[in-house]
């Protein structure tokens, strides 16, 4: 391909004409080494930092390392914007992360686990809802979680439901 440009760039600079053909074949010329330039260091680097990004934010993901993901994927959502994939990525690594410091910090009550069902629905990468469910499944397996049920339920049989 880079000879099939540098052909028709010998082509166009070729000697002859006049004053006009001149310019207009310094300006062909001037666009296609800006067209050259970019595909070679703009779209192709960028697209490569972007593939790696993602590809590391995948790799801490499957580790379970959220917030390692989220920031891996934000980088590639810094180097893609409109990138739909990446914005969904760092958002469900930076939820599962929050996630997984609550569960940690021994924090994870209803309201977590309400939230955790109700983003469920609306994520559409099937590995994302995999993970999304091994955190409900944790937090309801969590003894934290029943100890929380409980003092919920009683508060309500005492006080009523409306906090």
């Amino acid at each position: 391909m880079m000879k099939e440009v540098l052909e028709k760039l010998k082509e166009i600079v070729k000697p002859g004409g006049g004053k006009k053909q001149h310019q207009q074949r310094l300006f062909i010329l001037l666009g296609a080494v800006v067209l050259v330039a970019g595909v070679l260091y703009g779209l192709n680097g960028g697209s490569k930092e972007y593939r790696h990004a993602m590809a590391l934010g995948d790799s801490y993901f499957e580790q379970r390392d959220y917030g390692e993901a989220e920031k891996a994927y934000r980088t590639a959502h810094d180097l893609n914007p409109g990138d739909k994939q990446s914005v969904e990525s760092y958002t469900v690594s930076e939820e599962l992360g929050n996630i997984w410091v609550a569960i940690n910090n021994g924090e994870a009550g209803t309201e977590l686990h309400d939230e955790i069902e109700a983003l469920l629905p609306s994520i559409s990468d099937r590995e994302v809802k995999k993970a999304y469910q091994e955190a409900v499944e944790s937090i309801e397996s969590s003894p934290l979680y029943e100890t929380y049920k409980r003092i919920d339920k009683r508060y309500e049989e005492e006080y009523g439901s409306n906090f």
